[in-house]
């Protein structure tokens, strides 16, 4: 949930604001020995192959150094100068950069509906706003988000992106300029954008306007096939061995296909820090790129916010700009601090889990950004009694609600309680630490001892309906919604249609065995139950082993694996038989007043079907949403 950007830039902002100029090491010497003994131990304990770290300073590389090995199986080294890291989100900032490079010719506008500019497809009108460039620079588009179908293995034939976005752009879900949710669909658009402002392609545009004015030569968006020798490998530590990733192309190029150097992004580093400058070549104007870093979009005056491109940190007086990027074993984070004329670049090739990045800052920061300790909060005498208020279970904003991958909300919802010390504690699903949270002004908290802010949004009516955590939004929700009563109610049913199938079974063997009376139930009502219990307890458990053992790439390429297509019918089978259920048990059981016992478990049973078919549409699992 918490991007890899912000774990670097928790750390880095740590210093008051009067002491902004004297941010970071001074001697490159001492800030290598430092590294030495922290990187590498850190990438050992997080099986981590291989990093890249470049450091810039007024106007200059002060550092780059590449840490273990590009490729395990060669042996070869990291070298910041040629190794080459796909970036994923760090692309991002290049199509910023790009559209704002024709907002400043007047070619795009960053106030006006851009179904003006777009001819393939529209943008659909609803909620009686229009979508604008400012809208999908701050990711406060609206739109629901979508996985399926958008990469393709590497070396395939890509469709245009125009064609793409008119085939797969996700549906409108919120009013445009409300909350921030995270879009990869929505900055992909940006770059098609680019490409009908400039009748230049995406990819070339970017070379010729960004990446060869700042003398990157080793970057490309998009690989092509052959692949340079140059490419990292990446990779990810599974049962105590490091398996290959491998590359892809994604369909989002604008988004997340930028692949290049350290030493590259150095430059594109110092051109954002020296305001769209770089030695005699310029990328921006000066006031384009100022407008690019200034915060445009917050939940909240005292919460960090969104640029146009840029994430935004701003803690303890000193403000950071930067993204990260997250994609099959890379993962990247850049972070600028304007003030100080200092950036950071780091990227890896492992995909690793736990604090690592965090582990880096935290030691980086307490080394060369020294700044007061975090103090322990008191709440405010009468927080226990509205403590309740902020109580209850909360989805991402950004989230998949079209297709199978709705699943996904069971391991993005996080839960808020009230502890007995007038705190709050969120705790993540997905396994992440929990936060323990203190009031620090009404709706407004931060965590104990830590740098994360968070505010509870309310709605025109003074409720509580969604929480703010740093950028990231949450939608709050009623108990039924909630992913854990889903879970439970699905293993409930579980075990109610396999005790039916096993109960009604041994029942009919011991009736064989014994000669004793016959079943209350008739056989045809009998038989239809026992197919509804069947098919539920089979998909349920099916459903659940598939996805589980499907390398969530797979779903991402235009092949969804058969298995899981073999599950997905058997709901659907078993939607004409639930259907059935009330029936068969009126013309299947004797007259009233006798079998009460199994009229109530039929009833029970048929609730319990009606309730799968209920959770199955939910889920998306009732038909075939891919």
């Amino acid at each position: 949930m918490r991007a890899i950007f912000l774990g670097i830039a928790l750390c880095l902002a740590t210093t008051p604001a009067r002491a902004v100029a004297e941010i970071g090491p001074t001697d490159p010497a001492e800030l290598e020995a430092f590294l030495a003994g922290l990187l590498p131990s850190l990438m050992e304990t997080h099986h981590v192959p291989g990093a890249v770290f470049v450091m810039v300073k007024n106007g200059e590389i002060f550092f780059a150094k590449g840490y273990g090995y590009a490729d395990l199986e060669t042996q070869r080294p990291v070298d910041p100068e040629t190794t080459i890291f796909r970036v994923a989100s760090v692309s991002k900032l290049f199509t910023a950069t790009a559209a704002m490079q024709l907002v400043e010719q007047g070619k795009l506008d960053l106030n006006v509906d851009v179904n003006r500019y777009l001819e393939e497809f529209q943008i659909e009108a609803t909620y009686g706003e229009p979508v604008t460039l400012h809208h999908l620079l701050v990711h406060t588009a609206g739109f629901d988000d979508r996985f399926l179908r958008s990469s393709r293995t590497i070396g395939s034939e890509l469709p245009p992106l125009g064609q793409y976005l008119a085939e797969r752009m996700p549906p409108r879900v919120m009013p445009p300029g409300r909350f921030i949710s995270y879009s990869n669909h929505g900055l992909a658009l940006v770059g098609h954008l680019v490409e009908v402002a400039s009748g230049t392609p995406f990819p070339a545009y970017v070379r010729e306007h960004v990446l060869d004015p700042l003398g990157m030569t080793r970057s490309r968006v998009f690989l092509s096939v052959p692949l340079s020798p140059d490419l990292a490998s990446s990779y990810q530590y599974r049962s105590g061995q490091q398996v290959e990733m491998g590359y892809d192309h994604t369909l989002l190029g604008p988004a997340a296909e930028l692949n290049t150097t350290g030493m590259d992004m150095a430059r594109f580093m110092i051109a954002h820090l020296q305001m769209g400058r770089l030695g005699d070549q310029r990328i921006l104007g000066e006031e384009t790129a100022r407008m690019m870093q200034t915060r445009h979009f917050t939940h909240h005056p005292k919460l960090d916010g969104r640029c146009y491109g840029f994430v935004e940190s701003y803690l303890k007086g000193v403000r950071t700009i930067g993204h990260g990027g997250d994609w099959r074993g890379f993962r990247t984070s850049l972070v600028l601090v304007p003030a100080a004329d200092l950036g950071i670049f780091i990227s890896v090739n492992g995909n690793f889990r736990g604090p690592f990045y965090r582990t880096f800052a935290n030691t980086l920061a307490d080394r060369y950004f020294p700044g007061p300790e975090p103090t322990l909060l008191e709440a405010p005498d009468d927080f226990a009694g509205r403590a309740s208020l902020y109580a209850g279970t909360y989805l991402p904003n950004r989230r998949i609600r079209g297709t199978i991958l709705k699943l996904g909300e069971f391991l993005g919802a996080i839960r808020v309680t009230a502890n007995d010390d007038d705190t709050l504690t969120v705790s993540f699903l997905a396994g992440e630490d929990p936060i323990r949270l203190a009031e620090v002004e009404p709706d407004l908290f931060r965590e104990q001892e830590g740098e994360i802010d968070a505010a509870f949004l309310r709605d025109e009516r003074g409720r509580v309906r969604h929480l703010a955590l740093e950028e990231h939004a949450f939608d709050r929700i009623p108990l039924y919604r909630s992913p854990l009563v889903h879970a439970i109610l699905a293993g409930i049913t579980l075990l109610l249609f396999v005790g039916t199938l096993g109960g009604w079974t041994i029942g009919a063997g011991a009736r064989m065995v014994a000669g004793g009376s016959a079943s209350p139930v008739s056989l045809p009502a009998r038989t239809v139950a026992s197919a509804v219990c069947l098919l539920d307890a089979v998909a349920l458990i099916g459903i659940a082993l598939v996805l589980r053992q499907t390398d969530l790439f797979e779903l991402l390429y235009e092949s969804i694996p058969t298995s899981l297509k073999q599950q997905l019918l058997l709901p659907l089978v078993s939607l004409p038989l639930t259907l059935a259920l009330p029936y068969s048990a009126w013309r299947g059981f004797p007259a009233s007043g006798q079998a009460t016992l199994a009229r109530l478990h039929y009833g029970v049973l048929t609730g319990a079907a009606f309730l799968f078919l209920a959770m199955a549409h939910y889920w998306n699992l009732l038909g075939f949403h891919y």
